[in-house]
C-alpha cells in the first residue's frame, strides 16, 4: 500500500465513521422525540383527568353549599314559626288567666248573692 492509498483509506474510514455517527444521532434523536411525544401525551391525559376531577369537586361543593343555604333558610323559617307559636301560646295563656279571673269573680258574686 502506498501512502496515498493509506490516506485515501483513512479519509474514507473517517467519512464512513462521520456518516455512521450522524445516522446514529439522527435515529436516537428520532426515538427520543417519539418518547417525548408519548410522555407528553401521557401527561396531557393525566392533566385532563386532574382537571375533570377538579371540576367535579367544584360542582359537588357548589351543590353542598346550595343544600346548606336551603337548610339554613328552612331553619330560619322554622325558628320564626316557633316564635309565632309561642307568642300565640302566651296570648292564649293570658286570655285563659283573664277568663279564670272572671269565673272566680262571678263565683264570688254568686256566693254573695246567695247569702243575701
Amino acid at each position: 500500500m502506498t501512502a496515498e492509498s493509506t490516506i485515501d483509506l483513512s479519509l474514507l474510514l473517517s467519512l464512513f465513521t462521520i456518516i455512521f455517527v450522524g445516522l446514529t444521532y439522527y435515529r436516537s434523536s428520532k426515538k427520543d422525540t417519539s418518547n417525548d411525544v408519548k410522555e407528553q401525551m401521557k401527561m396531557s391525559v393525566k392533566l385532563d383527568t386532574i382537571c375533570n376531577t377538579t371540576n367535579e369537586t367544584r360542582s359537588d361543593i357548589k351543590s353542598i353549599n346550595k343544600q346548606l343555604t336551603d337548610l339554613m333558610e328552612t331553619q330560619i323559617l322554622q325558628g320564626q314559626e316557633l316564635k309565632t307559636m309561642w307568642r300565640r301560646v302566651d296570648e292564649h295563656s293570658e286570655k285563659l288567666s283573664e277568663h279564670e279571673e272572671k269565673i272566680i269573680n262571678l263565683e264570688k258574686e254568686n256566693i254573695k248573692n246567695e247569702e243575701n
